[in-house]
């Protein structure tokens, strides 16, 4: 009876092992498919910027001076850690949270002005207006 028992499980077994990656978490970080409608009107992100990033960017930009997509040159883009809430662009009489912060820095240039936006850990976008010097 123990050798028909052991016969059973190993098949069940098995067939748990095989399903083993296929958790819930493996299905939050798959990417959400964009409907092709959308796809038309997006522009495509420049490599190593984020989608939802430079979306947010060109929004601002369309707000501020009218630009399009086509109008705008990336000058610039790395991921950062921040050394804080501020990401490294301050204002004064504010207060930030004092950790590190990862995010990204993008500068771009519209009809010869650049443009320096700051990206936090919540992808929130928001445009340095004085930059640090060497910052």
């Amino acid at each position: 009876m123990k050798k028909l028992a052991g016969l059973l499980i190993i098949p069940l077994l098995a067939a748990c092992a095989a399903g083993a990656g296929d958790s819930p978490s493996d299905e939050a970080t798959a990417p959400e498919s964009v409907p092709p409608s959308e796809l038309a009107s997006a522009a495509a992100a420049p490599e190593g910027i984020p989608h939802e990033v430079w979306q947010s960017i060109l929004a601002d930009l369309e707000d501020r001076v009218g630009a399009g997509a086509a109008d705008v040159s990336v000058l610039m883009s790395e991921a950062v850690t921040w050394s804080d809430g501020a990401l490294g662009c301050p204002k004064p009489g504010e207060m930030y949270t004092q950790a590190l912060v990862d995010g990204y820095q993008v500068v771009v240039e519209v009809a010869g002005t650049e443009y320096d936006y700051r990206v936090g850990s919540g992808m929130d976008v928001r445009l340095c207006e004085n930059p640090p010097v060497g910052g």
